[in-house]
């Protein structure tokens, strides 16, 4: 889920209108995808099984 510092960050992106931000939490591991549509935010996946990217 999106820290209130990502929260700000994601909405300025959208005021410039950069369509889609990836939230990536190495702490987590897992990346949250949101979809800017129509105006309005969606959260479009959140991927949790990435051991790919950050491997044990």
């Amino acid at each position: 889920m999106a820290t209130v510092p990502h929260t700000r960050k994601v909405r300025d992106y959208e005021s410039i209108g950069i369509g889609e931000v990836w939230l990536v939490s190495p702490e987590a591991r897992t990346v949250e995808i949101l979809l800017l549509e129509e105006g309005e935010r969606r959260r479009s996946a959140i991927l949790a099984d990435i051991n790919e990217i950050w491997p044990d």
